[in-house]
């Protein structure tokens, strides 16, 4: 946990936000993540056994294994089945994972030691022209469907490593003043650049008047030290 002192003798505690949501099932996002793993669960909840169900749902099960056979790797089948699947109203993208330690889930395919091609980023077209106000999916919208993918699956990838921070701050007498949690992108190192990267100094500024890293200083967490550093 670390914790910063500013000249009110107000402490600011950063700590891991433990009671996170999981912003692909609980927020409202823009894409639907399938992956199929034997050792994970999938972002998007889903009842198919495996990616070839899923694709046989969307474009006809034939078809998919007829692509399948015709197609020596993953990229080249995916890309056939994707631009039939976008003649029937869907945007697609391949989702790949890296992990070593933590995990890493972006768009795209991967074939290696610790990573691999893991499932499907997809939305309606329909849905997509709603979200964005406009009568079709242009090759500009579609570039815009793609950053909210890779920005959505950050985001989730932040909260399957943890992080996911929260906040306290407490007067001069350790009394709570207030507290807040749910900030992404936050580290187990973080410090008060990153913090004001992710939002939270902006939201401790409401409270104490205090939004900028040179208004605090990191405390020792010992309170009798506090109360010497502000005498």
């Amino acid at each position: 946990m670390t914790k910063y002192i500013n000249k009110k003798g107000q402490v600011l505690s950063i700590e891991p936000d433990d009671c996170s949501e999981n912003p692909v099932r609980d927020w409202d996002m823009l894409g639907t993540y399938y992956t199929f793993e034997g050792r994970a669960y999938s972002p998007s909840e889903h009842n198919y056994s495996d990616a070839m169900e899923f694709l046989g749902s969307i474009i006809g099960d034939e078809l998919v294994e007829k692509l399948h056979v015709r197609n020596n790797n993953t990229e080249d089948f995916l890309n056939d089945v994707f631009e039939r699947a976008n003649k029937l109203g869907y945007i697609m993208f391949p989702i790949s994972k890296f992990e070593h330690s933590n995990v890493v889930y972006s768009l795209g395919t991967a074939n290696g030691w610790d990573c691999g091609t893991v499932g499907v980023a997809f939305v309606a077209k329909e849905t997509v022209c709603a979200e964005y106000g406009v009568k079709k999916v242009t090759t500009k919208v579609r570039k815009l469907v793609k950053q909210r993918f890779e920005g959505e699956l950050e985001t989730y990838t932040q909260w399957c490593n943890g992080d996911v921070y929260g906040f306290t701050v407490t007067d001069s007498k350790g009394e709570l003043v207030d507290s807040c949690s749910g900030f992404y992108g936050l580290c187990q190192d973080t410090d008060l650049d990153e913090a004001v990267r992710s939002g939270l100094l902006e939201t401790v500024a409401e409270l104490t008047n205090c939004g900028k890293p040179s208004d605090w200083k990191e405390a020792i967490v010992d309170r009798v030290i506090y109360k010497e550093k502000i005498a």
